[in-house]
């Protein structure tokens, strides 16, 4: 198949989705203006060339959302095989809501060693206004040539409160775009400069409804349709922005199991058990995910783990939702028994629970909160629990959040 022909008919499987009725876009997201054949071409082309790098260097195996207020984002980066760690830097693009390539954005990370290493990266947000972001594309880079060792494409929601002088209305928060005239022309394989946020055949992103500052946002955002040919497939996500970002917020729990208590982020041959942040993960239905929070309870018969998170349920909530699975591969676990507790002035309520099996594939996990819970300091508890055995109890929980 000619390079053409197959752009040609992306592209026209790309405006086949665009007019099939989306549940996850309905309502207000029904009401933003669809991509113009120039627009959709000009993504197109640039996916195309996005995907290709420059061979050596190292490469970007996972990026996690640490956190980040204002203006900041907190960006954990995972890379593998770093041979040349003089030459090495981090960039990263931001996106508004548009999938435009947000302007003023300073970047600073920690040195890049040799080998494998988790590096952390600030980036904030130096214009005016606030602004949301809906993606985010983070870069290797050969500081002497300028191009890029590996790429790393990931849905990244947040309200940012720009650190310039505010002037007006927000960028990407404005009305309706002046006309454009698109400039269709790829640009160099490996060249960093100006690239848009790449989407993959087969996928729509939902369109993200702006939040008030300091409100919690759920990282990825996505929903997809089928894809073929053995892509990898992004799960659909539901698009609806969470009051309470309980994957977000998993660093700042406690966490403990039946050995006592566990550090945040352990590494995963922790026999005492461990909680990790997977950010994109597989699970063993097959489907890839995002806010994938892993927690393996103690590898002893009827282990357990749990997360104690302090907070204030907001008035306006009235549900706990997650999806639930155990990760790819983990066929030989006997199942394990997920429960989502809250505690609070002597009183205990079970919101949810269930037995996670392997044959169970992933499911829907939500619970009502009552009235009489709500506005009010309490404990919320994610709780896994082991069977007769440990093994490969590799349950995650899917964007967790309170809605």
């Amino acid at each position: 198949m000619t390079p053409l022909w197959a752009l040609t008919r992306r592209l026209a499987t790309r405006l086949t989705v665009l007019s099939v009725p989306f549940a996850l876009a309905a309502g207000a997201a029904a009401q933003q203006k669809q991509p113009s054949i120039e627009e959709l071409l000009k993504r197109l082309l640039r996916e195309q060339q996005d995907q290709q790098t420059v061979a050596g260097g190292g490469t970007i195996k996972v990026v996690r959302i640490r956190g980040g207020t204002g203006a900041n984002v907190e960006l954990e980066v995972q890379l593998t095989g770093v041979t040349q760690p003089a030459r090495a830097k981090l960039e990263v693009t931001l996106y508004n809501l548009r999938l435009q390539t947000l302007e003023g954005v300073s970047v600073t990370h920690d040195p890049v060693p040799a080998g494998d290493s988790t590096v952390g990266v600030q980036v904030t947000y130096t214009g005016s206004g606030s602004v949301a972001t809906s993606a985010a594309r983070v870069a290797l880079i050969d500081s002497s040539s300028g191009k890029a060792w590996s790429r790393f494409r990931m849905a990244l929601t947040r309200q940012l409160s720009g650190t310039g002088a505010e002037t007006g209305a927000a960028p990407g928060q404005t009305g309706e775009r002046a006309a454009q005239i698109f400039d269709l022309t790829p640009e160099p394989v490996g060249d960093t400069a100006g690239a848009g946020a790449a989407i993959r055949p087969g996928l729509v992103r939902a369109p993200v409804a702006p939040v008030a500052a300091g409100a919690a946002r759920v990282h990825p955002t996505v929903a997809a349709t089928p894809v073929t040919g053995g892509a990898e497939r992004l799960h659909p996500v539901v698009a609806a922005i969470p009051i309470v970002d309980l994957y977000g917020l998993a660093s700042q729990a406690s966490w403990s199991s039946t050995a006592g208590a566990l550090p945040f982020n352990a590494p995963d041959n922790d026999v005492r058990g461990f909680v990790r942040p997977l950010g994109r993960a597989t699970l063993i239905d097959g489907a890839t995910y995002e806010s994938v929070l892993e927690t393996h309870p103690s590898w002893i018969a009827y282990g357990s783990i749990q997360g104690s998170y302090q907070l204030t349920i907001p008035a306006s909530a009235t549900r706990f939702v997650s999806k639930v699975g155990l990760l790819a591969g983990a066929s030989s676990s006997d199942g394990v028994v997920v429960k989502v507790v809250l505690r609070g002035a002597g009183a205990i309520h079970m919101v949810a629970t269930r037995q996670i099996r392997p044959s169970d594939g992933v499911v829907e996990l939500s619970g009502n909160i009552p009235e009489s819970w709500r506005g009010r300091p309490v404990t919320l508890e994610l709780r896994v629990g082991a069977g007769v055995s440990a093994r490969q109890d590799w349950l995650t929980w899917v964007a967790p959040a309170i809605r």
